[in-house]
């Protein structure tokens, strides 16, 4: 809609002279300041003739728009990655914890038939372990618990209980 302007081009005599007697009469400190003050000039007026015109503002919008549009795919994409990660973490925590459970049955059986070949063991070589257990300190019971299943009120109770 708008119409593009051409740049103006100084014509090749005066554009040589000025800046052959600009350095002469100004010191270079004051050359730089008026480089950047038309830089910032040029750069104002074209910002706002952009932003005046409907298309500016609309094409504007528009960037604005699709940046905002990738940085949430990019975030929902990440929300699904996490989520799945931590599905399967769920998973293996799950498992962990009812294998963990069943070692620890696995374990009391393993002490309960040691005892049991020993004490028939002993039995046989004339030692009398009821003798020997009534002079013996009792052992406690055996918590046989399933902390995978037990709320966690109750693994507090028997825990603080032993």
């Amino acid at each position: 809609m708008t119409m593009a302007k051409k740049k103006s081009v100084p014509d090749a005599k005066s554009g040589p002279a000025a800046k052959k007697k600009a350095p002469a009469r100004k010191p270079a400190i004051a050359k730089k300041k008026s480089v950047k003050a038309a830089a910032s000039r040029s750069k104002k007026s074209t910002t706002s003739n952009a932003t005046s015109s409907v298309d500016g503002i609309l094409k504007t919008f528009e960037k604005e728009r699709v940046s905002q549009k990738a940085t949430l795919a990019a975030t929902r994409k990440m929300i699904e990655k996490l989520t799945k990660q931590m599905e399967s973490m769920k998973a293996d925590l799950e498992g962990l914890k009812k294998k963990a459970v069943e070692t620890e049955i696995a374990i009391e059986t393993l002490d309960s038939r040691r005892d049991a070949e020993i004490g028939s063991l002993l039995s046989g070589m004339g030692i009398d372990l009821a003798k020997a257990a009534a002079a013996a300190k009792p052992k406690p019971p055996v918590e046989k618990s399933t902390p995978l299943f037990d709320g966690p009120s109750k693994a507090k109770d028997k825990a603080e209980a032993v």
